[in-house]
């Protein structure tokens, strides 16, 4: 985008909006002469239309904990307390409202916190203290602060299904829509064009990125755990034969890809007892064929979610070859227990291939101090070496480990692109690996 407005004309306007930060990423990347800037504030009027409709829907439903003198003054304190968004009226309306007294609002009313941090903390602790909602509405935020990508709702409810004890997926225990915005008191909405789930304001990420280790000391490894039961269900773990099954399994189980490519990064944060287990009981390796969600990750990594189109689905990619791609150390060591250590795939790639594309020291060395492990064995699909693969992507540190080796072949050639991994280094422009391998 930055390349095609170079050649702007002079009549070319642009127009930004934004959080405050907007405006320094504007003044970095592009050279502006002329700029009129804009700060969007609620207009007080509007807020006070928004409080009136709030108030005027509680009277009707509880005509005895409102009258016009407690009206007013929710009016002036809420207006008063605005700061020129539309949200922090929002929350501290529900929170005098949820009162079931005159007398408990007024009491609130007075102690409602200033600024937004502290709405976002008081209306957690009112989640927490909330029967029948806390244990849901908690896990919600966890999954939203968590997310590496924006979830679906039906991702999202599959997800807040899963129990810890479950031994298969239960449709009853789906939670609806408004099960889970309610349980969520106005911090979380629903995108209606995109059907996903996200934090109601930019700043309650922004909250959450501070506080989150407060509120979820264990958010990685319970995140891992449901992924992990989730992908467990034996319907979904049952391996695939045709592209088609695992077609089906995606519209059956709407959470089977997010849960099946994202496990990993989880449990590299926070790697428990509970979540080895789950991993160890996954299918794969060894004489089984690989579980559906490992194939469903093995599609991720090796980009070739074109199976989809041409039919082919992984056979042979194994425990290990996650464990060694997603770096955990402590589950490779499991697996290699387990005499799979130099195991190889569909495309003959071992767990040391894998590793090193994705540059995993730990995990490197743990392998390459055994002695069942050719370190210069070549992948059937691009006859491509260990070096070749973490010279390309430009992983020093593991080239570093390799070439302190006396039997690592730093010249052998891809079969494929006639590559040595020096040449690949050197496409890629990774400096620091050119000069240990030069």
């Amino acid at each position: 985008m930055n390349e095609q407005l170079q050649h702007r004309t002079r009549t070319t306007r642009l127009f930004f909006t934004g959080r405050p930060h907007m405006q320094s990423e504007v003044r970095t990347y592009f050279e502006i002469q002329q700029k009129q800037e804009v700060e969007i504030v609620a207009k007080k009027n509007d807020i006070r239309k928004f409080l009136h409709h709030k108030i005027a829907g509680d009277r009707q439903v509880n005509p005895d904990t409102m009258n016009e003198a407690l009206e007013n003054e929710i009016l002036s304190a809420l207006l008063r307390r605005s700061q020129g968004m539309f949200l922090l009226p929002a929350l501290h309306i529900a929170m005098v409202l949820e009162q079931t007294t005159i007398f408990k609002r007024r009491k609130v009313l007075t102690k409602l916190p200033t600024e937004l941090h502290g709405t976002f903390k008081e209306t957690i602790q009112r989640i927490q203290q909330s029967r029948g909602h806390a244990e849901l509405g908690m896990k919600v935020l966890l999954w939203l602060h968590l997310a590496y990508r924006p979830l679906k709702l039906t991702e999202l409810q599959h997800a807040l299904a899963v129990e810890k004890d479950d031994i298969q997926f239960e449709v009853d225990n789906i939670p609806s829509r408004k099960i889970i915005l309610d349980s969520c008191f106005g911090l979380v909405l629903i995108d209606e064009e995109t059907m996903t789930v996200r934090f109601v304001h930019y700043s309650l990420k922004e909250y959450f990125q501070l506080q989150g280790s407060v509120h979820f000391p264990d958010g990685y490894s319970n995140i891992a755990e449901t992924c992990l039961i989730y992908l467990n269900f034996p319907k979904i773990r049952e391996h695939c034969k045709y592209s088609h099954e695992l077609t089906k399994k995606f519209k059956d189980f709407p959470f089977l890809e997010y849960a099946a490519c994202n496990w990993g990064t989880y449990a590299k944060h926070q790697l428990n007892e509970n979540v080895m287990k789950l991993v160890i009981t996954l299918p794969g390796g060894g004489n089984t064929l690989s579980s559906a969600p490992l194939q469903v990750l093995y599609a991720s990594i090796a980009d070739k979610w074109k199976f989809k189109y041409w039919g082919r689905v992984a056979r042979l990619f194994s425990g290990i070859h996650v464990a060694a791609s997603f770096g955990l150390d402590d589950l490779t060591k499991c697996f290699c227990q387990m005499g799979q250590a130099d195991l190889h795939d569909d495309t003959g790639r071992s767990p040391l291939s894998w590793a090193a594309e994705n540059g995993h020291e730990d995990v490197m060395w743990l392998l390459l101090e055994r002695n069942d492990v050719d370190v210069n064995a070549k992948d059937k699909e691009y006859g491509r070496s260990t070096l070749s693969w973490a010279a390309q992507n430009g992983h020093e540190a593991v080239v570093r480990l390799l070439l302190e080796r006396n039997d690592v072949d730093v010249n052998a050639k891809d079969d494929t692109y006639d590559q040595t991994p020096l040449t690949w280094a050197v496409e890629k422009g990774h400096e620091a690996v050119i000069a240990a391998a030069a």
